[in-house]
């Protein structure tokens, strides 16, 4: 009895494809996070302006290396929001001690 004879069967590799890391990615999500973090906490005005200026700079160096996506760009906004808001506040509450200190 002759058997019927089969073609091969295609060999899969087991390879992982991996693919490459992109220049600024983390930096963005960084970015992105003290923006975030720094517009919540803007009434601690110290710390908020510190994230904030660092995911500012963040930011702007994630888009420098060529990573131009919404993160960068959301962590270049909402960081310097965060820098307007906070320093709005801080005023606020120095002109509010420089009311509350006149005597009547």
């Amino acid at each position: 009895m002759n058997q019927p004879q089969f073609e091969q069967q295609a060999q899969y590799s087991n390879q992982v494809q991996v693919n490459p890391a992109v220049p600024g990615k983390g930096l963005a999500t960084a970015s992105m996070i003290l923006g975030i973090v720094s517009l919540v906490l803007f009434f601690s005005t110290f710390i908020a302006i510190v994230c904030a200026i660092t995911g500012l700079s963040l930011g702007a160096v994630s888009k420098g290396l060529g990573f131009k996506s919404g993160k960068s760009t959301a962590g270049i906004v909402c960081s310097a929001v965060a820098i307007v808001v906070s320093a709005f506040f801080f005023v606020l509450i120095m002109a509010m001690g420089a009311v509350a200190s006149i005597p009547y």
